[in-house]
């Protein structure tokens, strides 16, 4: 980068820690697709990428009169980038674990009344927000948690690409997070 580009960079850096939105479409027209590509490039779903450069973006902007850029500024973002990244993945992994901790333990429990109620409450709010869901994703769904179809022999049993199964996949659990995550909150 010539010494131009880096005064010129430093002017927008300036202007965004200040507020100015015209900064920060810049900062988005520059970098953001590039951004994107990276974590798209690392991760299963576009939707998670979408997620994660959004959520970052987000950040930035509230926490931008903090922002000491010691690089450049692509550098800055594509280090955070990368870190999110890194986040994300650790946390699924994480969750994965959880997951068969989860399976374990339910061989385990004892199915006293009350932990047969909760179970009965959260698989018919379930029921209930799947039942509001489009019948595509519902389909992919239960054929993904009830039947325990990978996404390969879901795309290939529904003629579709699998990069639409995990997308769709990906729309629903988070869908199912949201609506759910009140209920979970009194339940438990």
């Amino acid at each position: 980068m010539n010494g131009t580009a880096n005064i010129e960079e430093s002017a927008w850096i300036l202007r965004f820690r200040t507020g100015d939105m015209e900064a920060f479409e810049w900062l988005y027209n520059r970098y953001a697709k590039e951004m994107m590509d990276f974590a798209a490039g690392k991760l299963v779903s576009l939707e998670e990428a979408r997620d994660i450069i959004h959520d970052l973006l987000v950040e930035l902007w509230a926490k931008r009169e903090q922002l000491h850029v010691n690089q450049s500024l692509r550098a800055y973002l594509m280090q955070a980038v990368r870190f999110r990244v890194i986040d994300h993945l650790r946390r699924n992994m994480l969750r994965e674990d959880y997951k068969e901790a989860m399976h374990t333990a339910e061989k385990e429990i004892d199915n006293t009344t009350g932990q047969l109620i909760v179970y009965r409450d959260l698989d018919n709010a379930i029921t209930a927000e799947l039942d509001r869901m489009p019948p595509r994703a519902r389909e992919i769904y239960r054929l993904s948690r009830q039947q325990h179809m990978s996404v390969n022999e879901i795309a290939s049993t529904l003629n579709i690409s699998s990069q639409t199964v995990k997308n769709q996949l990906t729309t629903v659990l988070k869908h199912l997070r949201f609506s759910l995550k009140k209920l979970l909150f009194f339940l438990f």
